[in-house]
């Protein structure tokens, strides 16, 4: 999540959501911008810029999540359109063709780094830089399921063998995770967060899919109740599958 000033903040939504009112040192209230709404359920963190519709949407945004909301742009271009708004010099983004971002967050919902899918399928990593900005790359950092505080206290979890596949599983109901980096990078130290469940692997539907299932499957065996790999015949991958059933695909912040 990019940060930004309190200064910054309140340049933003004054620009973008004029009809906010101060109603504390720390928050904004007014209609919501996204639904259109009359009464004051949308709100504000001025300190963060984090927003929440409390009435119609019931979601939340950040200011780059926001931006992207609002005008229907990739999130590339929101950068630079909020940079414009608050007054920031355009820095030479290394993200210009980012399609996606996935936050991993800790138990508490403290992002600890994300998933960066660019044009091309490409992926990269990259953790918030204590400064401002990000550090690509995740070294000496801890793996962290996806999602992990959506699946902590579930007693079953499917997981899947990416992002894409988690968000179109839960979009059914289905508590869901995955690891960083793709088959192949499931780390053992993930291990302590499936005790004790039942947990489904679902594969894709290659070579590498299955001897990924089969590792984690081996990791998981240890601590978890049961352990179960699905195949689905027919589909490349699970999210082929839930998708031609009418699932779509978003990036997910915590």
């Amino acid at each position: 999540m990019e940060t930004f000033s309190q200064p910054e903040i309140r340049k933003y939504y004054s620009n973008r959501v004029p009809s906010l009112k101060v109603t504390s040192q720390s928050e904004l209230r007014g209609p919501c911008p996204v639904h259109k709404g009359k009464d004051p359920n949308f709100a504000v963190d001025a300190s963060t810029g984090l927003a929440a519709c409390h009435s119609q949407c019931g979601r939340g945004w950040d200011v780059l999540g926001l931006e992207m909301e609002l005008f229907g742009v990739d999130f590339a271009t929101a950068n630079k359109r909020v940079y414009q708004v608050v007054g920031r010099p355009e820095p030479n983004w290394d993200e210009r063709d980012i399609e996606s971002i996935f936050d991993y967050c800790d138990e508490a919902a403290k992002l600890r780094y994300q998933v960066v899918r660019k044009s091309g399928k490409r992926f990269s990593q990259r953790r918030p830089n204590p400064n401002g900005g990000w550090i690509w790359g995740l070294a000496h950092l801890e793996p962290l399921p996806f999602r992990l505080p959506q699946i902590q206290n579930a007693p079953f979890v499917a997981i899947a063998e990416g992002e894409k596949d988690v968000l179109n599983l839960e979009r059914i109901g289905i508590p869901a995770t995955c690891n960083s980096g793709g088959a192949g990078n499931f780390k053992p130290e993930l291990a302590r967060w499936f005790a004790g469940k039942r947990v489904a692997i679902f594969p894709d539907n290659d070579a590498a899919g299955r001897a990924h299932a089969m590792k984690v499957a081996e990791i998981l065996q240890p601590v978890a109740e049961t352990v179960r790999i699905v195949e689905i015949p027919g589909s490349r991958s699970l999210s082929d599958a839930t998708e031609a059933s009418g699932a779509r695909n978003s990036a997910c912040r915590c």
